[in-house]
């Protein structure tokens, strides 16, 4: 039974019992009125104040109960109007934002959603049918044609939209811009928009709409200053832990290497967890994005539980997707686990329909998608923890395999119409380059425009690779990054 049907069964049971209640009181309060004798009337009049007493406990009990079912249908509908704006139906979500503002008349913050929502379609509306006036107008800008429709298109599927573009092409259509005029300005706007910097007013209000999915690399502590577990000291750790000397190889290897040996892989999921344990570090970004408060859609690539940890403090609910690498008897590659931060109990699914009908995001739960799965913090800890860890070479090998099978369908489906950042990952190892391919190229049957990362690699192979992938570099430092995202998430 979800929570949603556990609290109208409350409401029900309230009801129930206010009903109860008032019909014994009236039918006493009959007997009463008619009452003569002096010791019964007491009684009765003793017994009325009690059950009244108790009508008003239950009264303010369903009032409470009431007003947290009319709070989550709210947020019901912000979660159906988020993903109607994400699938590009403006007219529905707009509708959806006037029902909430029947249930909430005097939120301004429905109000500005509602005027937002009415300018964006709009907007929308505007740019469908701009690029059918421009083509009766070919021959006047034809070296530029192109170009400026299939601007045009991506602000209309990516929904970020350059209001300069959007108002020198106005002007051209309405007579107000010659041709040659037009031509002119656009290439000066283009080439001045070329200067690569990042939106950050487009970028946090897309955040706080839930329209932009985050890839959170484990080089974020690094790039934050912040001294917490990552791969290369984690190597270092464990190498010592095995008695390898003088070790300069990769995560994936030194993992391949214990499986190998008489260590063995439970030897190194425990080294591990110990040493992620050591610290709980407070990440300014983790900070961040605790304080945004519809889900959140994250790819983790981290085995610590750092982010978590930061969530479960802000008191926001999530839920951790992680696929099974290593195949038992019970359970086959690409079972699904799910971890929930307010249950105690992992969920374990073996077929798609199982997650997607779980509704996670609907119920108001960040979905955070261990790619590698994770090492639990809990005391207890249960056998399929090494069975979801992404580690040594041969794990990888069976990624590249089975990508199909090991990022679920319902993560897939996240991408449609979402933004999608690469933020504190370095694909410098082939390991790395193998979990970036894997989600851009499920990321291909969605909508969403470009992928973006947010890097100073100075490494020419790693530019030229986010380069070849089609991935959007920006030359800036994550920790500037953070702080000038908080400016306009505030």
């Amino acid at each position: 039974m979800s929570e949603d049907q556990r609290l109208e069964q409350k409401i029900d049971e309230c009801r129930e019992q206010f009903k109860r209640l008032s019909a014994i009181i009236k039918a006493l309060k009959k007997k009463h009125d008619y009452e003569t004798r002096p010791e019964e009337d007491l009684r009765i009049g003793a017994k009325l104040k009690e059950l009244e007493q108790q009508r008003q406990t239950v009264e303010r009990e369903l009032t409470a109960l009431e007003a947290e079912g009319a709070k989550r249908e709210q947020q019901r509908l912000v979660q159906e109007a988020r993903q109607l704006e994400r699938n590009k139906a403006f007219k529905e979500a707009l509708d959806t934002w006037r029902e909430i503002g029947s249930l909430a008349p005097d939120d301004p913050q429905v109000a500005a959603e509602i005027q937002r929502l009415e300018e964006r379609l709009q907007i929308s509306q505007r740019l469908t049918d701009y690029p059918r006036q421009l083509s009766r107008r070919l021959s006047e800008i034809k070296p530029i044609f192109q170009t400026v429709v299939t601007r045009l298109r991506q602000m209309g599927e990516t929904g970020v939209v350059d209001k300069a573009v959007v108002d020198i092409v106005d002007d051209f259509l309405q007579g107000n811009l010659l041709a040659d005029d037009f031509m002119e300005v656009w290439r000066a706007l283009t080439t001045a928009g070329a200067t690569d910097e990042l939106d950050y007013w487009a970028l946090a209000d897309r955040l706080k709409r839930g329209e932009i999915v985050l890839f959170l690399g484990s080089d974020i502590p690094r790039l934050l200053h912040i001294e917490a577990p990552i791969p290369e000291t984690m190597i270092s750790a464990l190498a010592q832990r095995a008695n390898y000397q003088n070790y300069s190889g990769s995560l994936s290897m030194l993992a391949e290497y214990y499986q190998m040996t008489d260590y063995g892989r439970l030897s190194l999921v425990q080294h591990l967890e110990a040493i992620i344990a050591t610290t709980a570090p407070e990440i300014s970004l983790y900070r961040l994005l605790a304080k945004i408060d519809l889900p959140l859609v994250l790819i983790s690539v981290n085995y610590d539980m750092y982010l978590e940890q930061q969530l479960q403090q802000s008191g926001r609910k999530y839920a951790l997707i992680s696929s099974v690498i290593c195949a038992t008897s019970e359970r086959e590659i690409g079972s699904v686990v799910v971890q929930y931060s307010d249950r105690e109990t992992s969920e374990f699914l073996r077929l798609e329909q199982e997650l997607s009908s779980l509704k996670l995001i609907e119920e108001g739960y960040s979905l955070i998608y261990k790619i590698r799965g994770y090492c639990s913090s809990q005391s207890h800890r249960t056998t399929y923890q090494h069975n979801i860890l992404t580690l040594a070479e041969e794990n990888y090998f069976t990624f590249a395999r089975h990508p199909d099978k090991l990022i679920p369908n319902y993560v897939v489906k996240q991408f449609a119409a979402r933004g999608l950042f690469f933020l504190g990952y370095s694909p410098h190892n082939w390991e790395d380059r193998l979990l970036v391919n894997a989600i851009l190229d499920r990321r291909r049957q969605q909508q969403g425009g470009p992928a973006r990362v947010i890097t100073q690699e100075s490494d020419p192979f790693v530019r030229a690779y986010w380069d070849f992938r089609g991935v959007h570099r920006y030359d800036i430092e994550l920790s500037e990054f953070v702080r000038k995202l908080e400016e306009f998430l505030a």
